[in-house]
């Protein structure tokens, strides 16, 4: 489970863009490297490398057309991933204020 989170970490290290809160002293411009460490990530789940590996590939205009299908292949589980995460972050809030509701009837009929 933290192989994923790992090879994200390695990979910002690898990238161009800033990361003064996560070994500053680390400097590093490896597109490729962080390329394959973000589509092992991706293929491990990390969804934040899907996203970010499908973010890499729109932007790149010299992106195959089989780089962009899985692009599209990794936004889409991405969106799926966060999709279900807020449906269970929703019935679990759904549960909770029928809890909620339940006790507060409990009570009025203790009062009465």
């Amino acid at each position: 489970q933290d192989l994923p989170e790992a090879l994200l970490a390695l990979a910002r290290l690898c990238s161009d863009e800033e990361h003064s809160d996560f070994l500053p002293q680390v400097k590093g411009s490896q597109p490729n490297t962080m390329r394959a460490l973000l589509a092992r990530a991706a293929t491990l789940g990390a969804r934040h490398a899907m996203a970010a590996l499908a973010d890499l590939v729109l932007r790149d205009p010299s992106s195959s057309t089989e780089e962009l299908q899985l692009a599209c292949e990794h936004l889409e589980a991405f969106a799926e991933d966060v999709l279900e995460e807020r449906r269970a972050k929703a019935a679990m809030a759904e549960e909770e204020s029928e809890e909620e509701e339940e006790e507060d009837d409990e009570e009025e009929e203790e009062v009465d």
